[in-house]
């Protein structure tokens, strides 16, 4: 039974609570998560939590990402996640979303919409993870990002996932006009 392996690895000695506070991060990302980007989720315990990980068999073998099968991010997905770990992935991706260009526009650092392209499927999923936030400016910011992974779905051709970012976009200016009603900004962002 995969729930009860699964749980074996995660109670093993071998098994560390970075070890399993990675484990659930890695549960919120489809297409795990790059070796490079582990310091900027933890800094100061991504490498321990990720010999864990190793150690137990949760990951697969990969030199450049830490992967987990399907069934395993599945029970990953399951866990709880920390808050200190869901914001730094969200300020990561996030991160990596303001590097997507708009629309027709060409993207100011070639390098970092190419990275962010890469981990497209990471950002959506991690996008929808942000906690419940009122300020208008970052809903408003929010929004643009997910505009501008609507608009990358949308030149390659990947309608549907294009118009669920923009859906979400449209919801989060929704929101910021609801919390700024005067903002005529907000306003034409809706």
């Amino acid at each position: 039974d995969l729930a009860a392996s699964v749980a074996l690895s995660l109670a093993s000695p071998r098994m560390t609570e970075p070890g399993r506070r990675l484990f659930a991060v890695l549960g919120r990302l489809p297409h795990g998560l790059a070796r490079a980007d582990l310091a900027a989720v933890m800094p100061t315990e991504g490498l321990e939590a990720a010999r864990a990980l190793r150690r137990t068999g949760l990951v697969l073998r990969d030199a450049a990402r830490l992967r987990m099968l399907a069934p395993i991010r599945e029970h990953a997905a399951a866990e709880p996640l920390g808050d200190a770990e869901r914001d730094a992935l969200v300020a990561h991706l996030g991160a990596l979303a303001d590097a997507l260009p708009a629309l027709g526009e060409e993207p100011s650092d070639r390098a970092a919409a190419r990275r962010a392209r890469e981990e497209l499927a990471n950002i959506e999923a991690v996008l929808a993870l942000a906690p419940p936030i009122t300020d208008p400016a970052w809903l408003s910011h929010s929004g643009w990002r997910w505009v501008r992974v609507g608009d990358t779905r949308q030149v390659v051709g990947a309608v549907r996932p294009a118009l669920e970012a923009y859906r979400a976009a449209h919801g989060q200016f929704e929101r910021a006009v609801r919390a700024d009603p005067g903002n005529a900004e907000l306003q034409r962002d809706l």
